[in-house]
C-alpha cells in the first residue's frame, strides 16, 4: 500500500522545513511529486552547480550525468529560450515531430522513463536562477492544462520558500565568517565562480597589503606572478570540493609573505540555495591559528566530538590514545575520523595533519598588518 497523497499544506509546511533543514529537501520534493502524481521532482541550479531530487529519480538523474547530457539538455535550452514567468511542459516547447527526432528524448528521457516533464523557475527577476521540475514516466503521461495551472496557483508559495532559504543560507556564511574570525582566522568565501562572496574582518585589512579586489569581485594578489597562482588555486578549488589541498605564497616586499588555502565549504552553508562554495584562508609564517576543539569545529563544521578528535590528533595522538583520552572505544574514534576528513577535504589522516602543520601550535592570527 503506498503512501497517502499530500495535500498543498503539508508540502508546503516541509518545504518551508527544507528551507530551514536542507536534509528534508528530498522528502519535500518526494511530496510534491506524490501530489502531482509524478515520478519525481528535482530542484537544479544553472549548469548544475547545485542539485537536489526526491528519491524516486536517484536512476533519472544518475544517467544523466553519466550520459554528459547536463551540456546538451533539450528542455533546459527550449525553457530558457520561451522565457515563461510560470510552469511550463513539453507540449509548450517541443513539437511531437521534434521529439521523434531528438537525441535528448531518445536517448535520455525515453529510455530513463522520464518523457514528461514540467518546469519553472523559482527565481525573481535578477536573481540566479534556479528551477523546480517534476518527472513523469510514460505511464502517468503528459501534465495537462489544468495541472499546470494548479502548479502556478502554488509558484507564489515556492518562490517565498526559495527566497527564505537564501536567507538562511546567507545568514549561516556570515555566522561561519565571523565564528573564524572570532579566532584570528583571515578568511575570504568564494562562490562557485570564484567570486568573492565576502570576508572578515582579518581579510579585509589584507586588501591593498598583498592582495586585491578586483573587478566584479574577483581576489587576486598584488604581485603578477603571484595573482597567476592564486587565481589557478581558486579556479581548482571551486572545480571540485575534493581539490588536494595546496598553498599559494604571495610576497609583500620586506613584509612576511602571505600564505594561502583553500578549503570547501560543507555543512548549511553549501546548501542548494547558498552561493558559498569555498574558504579561502590568509596568513603568514608568523601568525598562529589555534588548534583546539572550538576553532577546528567552527573551520571545518565539526560535531563537538569531532572537534575534540581532530584537536587531539593534530597534537600528535594515535587513534589508541585518542579513545583512552576521551573513554571511547577505537572504533568510535576511526568512525568520527571517517565524518572529519571529508569535512576538511583530505581523504587520509596524515593528509589532515600535513595540512594544517604549518598552522601549529597557535592560538591567533598576528601579522605584519596588524592582525589581532
Amino acid at each position: 500500500m503506498g503512501k497517502p497523497q499530500p495535500d498543498i499544506a503539508s508540502v508546503i509546511d516541509l518545504f518551508y522545513e527544507a528551507a530551514a533543514l536542507p536534509a528534508f529537501w528530498p522528502a519535500a520534493l518526494d511530496s510534491l511529486s506524490r501530489m502531482m502524481n509524478a515520478r519525481g521532482a528535482m530542484i537544479t541550479s544553472p549548469a548544475h552547480t547545485g542539485l537536489v531530487h526526491s528519491p524516486g529519480l536517484a536512476e533519472s538523474v544518475a544517467a544523466f550525468f553519466e550520459g554528459g547530457w547536463e551540456s546538451r539538455h533539450t528542455r533546459t535550452t527550449a525553457a530558457t529560450r520561451l522565457g515563461s514567468s510560470g510552469f511550463v511542459c513539453d507540449q509548450h516547447l517541443i513539437s511531437p515531430e521534434a521529439i521523434h527526432r531528438s537525441d535528448y528524448y531518445n536517448g535520455l528521457a525515453i529510455p530513463a522513463d522520464v518523457p514528461w516533464f514540467a518546469a519553472c523557475g523559482l527565481g525573481e527577476p535578477g536573481a540566479p536562477r534556479v528551477g523546480l521540475s517534476l518527472q513523469r514516466t510514460a505511464s502517468q503521461g503528459a501534465f495537462t492544462s489544468r495541472e499546470i495551472m494548479r502548479l502556478n496557483r502554488l509558484l507564489p508559495r515556492l518562490r517565498h520558500i526559495r527566497s527564505t532559504a537564501c536567507r538562511l543560507a546567507a545568514a549561516e556564511n556570515n555566522y561561519l565568517l565571523g565564528a573564524l574570525g572570532a579566532f584570528g582566522d583571515a578568511v575570504i568565501l568564494l562562490g562557485h565562480d570564484g567570486v568573492e562572496l565576502g570576508c572578515n574582518d582579518a581579510a579585509q585589512r589584507l586588501f591593498g597589503d598583498g592582495l586585491v579586489r578586483g573587478a566584479g569581485g574577483i581576489v587576486g594578489a598584488q604581485d603578477p606572478a603571484a595573482h597567476m597562482r592564486l587565481r589557478k588555486l581558486i579556479d581548482t578549488a571551486c572545480a571540485s570540493p575534493v581539490a588536494p589541498m595546496q598553498t599559494v605564497s604571495i610576497p609583500r616586499g620586506d613584509k612576511p609573505p602571505l600564505k594561502v588555502q583553500t578549503s570547501p565549504v560543507v555543512g548549511r552553508a553549501r546548501d542548494l540555495f547558498g552561493k558559498a562554495r569555498v574558504f579561502m584562508t590568509v596568513s603568514t609564517p608568523s601568525a598562529v591559528v589555534s588548534h583546539d576543539a572550538a576553532s577546528l569545529g567552527a573551520r571545518f563544521r565539526l560535531t563537538p566530538t569531532e572537534a575534540r578528535i581532530a584537536a587531539l590528533l593534530l597534537q600528535g595522538h594515535n587513534v589508541a590514545a585518542i579513545a583512552d583520552t576521551l573513554s571511547v572505544s577505537v572504533g568510535a574514534v576511526r568512525f568520527h575520523l571517517k565524518s572529519i576528513l571529508p569535512k576538511a577535504g583530505v581523504h587520509r589522516q596524515a593528509e589532515f595533519i600535513a595540512m594544517m602543520a604549518s598552522r601549529r601550535e597557535a592560538r591567533t592570527v598576528v601579522d605584519a598588518a596588524g592582525l589581532s
